[in-house]
């Protein structure tokens, strides 16, 4: 479990997907986990959340990369113009979302690429490394 010993705090993780199974499932399983957690299910609503507009700050942020309107790449772009830098993980079902990201400047932004179709419970396993 990623948990902050002094005062015992909750890591917050912002699920961005337009798959509404998806984030139920993984609610229940972070939930399980000890950490709290909040969905957009919608990119400009998740960019909201993610640039800290809401005034809520996320330790990971798990986003989509193909969402109707506002798309992965374009909370990317919100991101890079923040303050804020959460840990993100990238889930996609495209192959070689490296080179797009390269070609965006955005290469640096992500600290893993997820693709798709996962197993949960190695999203579970990424998100208690970046939360060490």
């Amino acid at each position: 479990m990623c948990f902050v010993y002094y005062g015992y705090m909750k890591k917050n993780i912002l699920l961005i997907d337009d798959d509404l199974e998806f984030c139920e499932e993984m609610t229940d399983i972070l939930s399980s986990e000890g950490y709290k957690t909040k969905v957009a299910n919608d990119g400009k609503t998740g960019a909201r959340l993610a640039t800290g507009q809401t005034g809520q700050k996320y330790d990971v942020i798990v986003l989509d990369f193909k969402m109707p309107g506002l798309g992965g790449v374009d909370v990317l772009r919100a991101l890079s113009r923040s303050k804020r830098r959460p840990k993100i993980i990238l889930a996609s079902g495209r192959p070689s979302l490296e080179q797009l990201l390269k070609d965006e400047k955005l290469e640096g932004m992500v600290d893993f690429i997820a693709n798709k179709p996962f197993d949960p419970e190695v999203l579970v396993a990424k998100i208690n490394t970046l939360c060490a």
